[in-house]
């Protein structure tokens, strides 16, 4: 309901009626229309909330901390299943993920890291070949880096000057 109330608030409508279950709004005025369509995405990782995000939201954004690679197929068939329930296909729901890690650098202030489930610890070339993984066999399209320790700021750039270009490279984007 609070995303059905939030498109309508962003529509061209002057005045908004909507009576939900949980919410309810009786001739709200919206301020200005958005000069362009605000996208709606959804961070869950739980099969209500997957299938509610494949029937309403504009994408979805999971995190590898939270839900391992190996678990990404069950997640994505949980938002299809919601996007065919609204008649939307698949496709209408971007598909995106933190990636939660360590870029290992070529410095002496590089942290060492012991991997775990759902932790990239890797040099940039690791971190090109599990991202290109992620997008051709697990229909992730959207990619965060989220750097857990070390020096967010040399891994950030390692990530943009690196990682980006390598990736755009292959999947030819």
């Amino acid at each position: 309901e609070a995303l059905q109330i939030l498109r309508l608030l962003w529509s061209d409508r002057r005045s908004v009626t909507f009576q939900g279950e949980f919410y309810q709004l009786r001739g709200a005025h919206p301020g200005p229309s958005p000069a362009h369509p605000i996208r709606v995405w959804v961070g869950g990782y739980g099969p209500r909330m997957l299938r509610l995000a494949g029937r309403e939201a504009d994408g979805v954004l999971l995190s590898t901390g939270y839900v391992p690679p190996d678990e990404l197929p069950a997640k994505m068939a949980a938002i299809d299943e919601g996007a065919a329930q609204a008649d939307r296909p698949p496709t209408a729901i971007r598909r995106g993920y933190n990636l939660m890690g360590v870029i290992l650098l070529d410095r002496p202030e590089t942290p060492r890291i012991e991997a775990r489930p759902g932790l990239l610890v890797g040099p940039p070339a690791y971190w090109v070949d599990e991202i290109e993984r992620y997008y051709r066999d697990l229909r992730q399209d959207t990619f965060i880096v989220w750097p857990v320790a070390g020096d967010e700021v040399l891994q950030v750039q390692a990530f943009a000057n690196e990682v980006v270009p390598a990736i755009r490279e292959r999947i030819g984007s």
